[in-house]
């Protein structure tokens, strides 16, 4: 499926289930010139967010 992306995103929150989701075979399988917009951001576990 990967291959035939030409846009990713990326909208997960970081956790231990989405941690190494997207690791560097996967990011590898785009095919040249494909775009990765990630607006997933890390869980500040301090502020529950």
């Amino acid at each position: 499926m990967l291959s035939g992306c030409d846009i990713l995103v990326c909208p997960v929150p970081l956790t231990a289930q989405t941690t190494g989701l997207l690791d560097a075979r996967h990011l590898t399988a785009l095919p040249p010139g494909a775009a990765l917009i990630d607006f997933s951001r890390g869980v500040d576990r301090a502020r529950g967010y």
